[in-house]
């Protein structure tokens, strides 16, 4: 019989089933990425509490010897109320979340500084309210990130600039083949920086 792990994480995505089940995408302390199946969990708010994005709690969770995990309970330590209560904030860490969620190798121990660098960066966020500070902590979390998963080599975008911040968006959309979902919304944001 396969024991109950725990592990600290954050949820990134969440997929809802037909049988009020979720799937979920959690960025972890011990594993890195996993997916997570949550068994009636949107009638089971005892059992799992109200999982939302970017929760951060303890997962207990049992391996089925298949790499399916599942949900066995859900202990909350923060829902980010700061960075909820954020239209830009939303904004930019929904951004992440989908940047870290698409290069982040399942249950792989060398990306496990990730789940750290999210944590460390949705903790900031929930102290800044300028949004000049929001993008500049954006542009640290990403530059740790793409320098960790090798997306890019060296950190010559280290530097915060508005400029470095979409060049960080554009060599992520080249690694992914593809447009990043928040890539329009986060050029607004920069744009009406610019305005002030």
């Amino acid at each position: 019989m396969v024991k109950n792990q725990e592990t600290e994480g954050i949820i990134l995505k969440i997929h809802e089933t037909t049988n009020n089940a979720y799937i979920l995408k959690v960025i972890t302390e011990d594993y890195s990425l996993l997916t997570i199946y949550a068994p009636h969990a949107k009638n089971s708010k005892k059992r799992y509490g109200q999982l939302d994005l970017f929760d951060w709690g303890i997962f207990t969770i049992k391996d089925n010897q298949q790499g399916i995990y599942r949900l066995q309970e859900f202990s909350a330590k923060s829902s980010f109320p700061a960075v909820r209560d954020s239209l830009d904030k939303i904004i930019v860490v929904s951004c992440v979340a989908e940047i870290l969620e698409q290069t982040t190798p399942e249950n792989d121990p060398s990306s496990l500084p990730s789940f750290k660098t999210f944590k460390e960066y949705l903790l900031s966020l929930e102290h800044l309210s300028e949004l000049r500070e929001i993008l500049k902590s954006t542009h640290l979390c990403l530059v740790e990130l793409l320098v960790d998963s090798g997306i890019i080599d060296s950190e010559q975008l280290a530097i915060p600039s508005s400029k470095n911040l979409i060049k960080l968006i554009q060599a992520t959309e080249h690694y992914l083949g593809r447009q990043l979902r928040l890539r329009l919304e986060i050029e607004k944001l920069i744009k009406s920086l610019k305005k002030e």
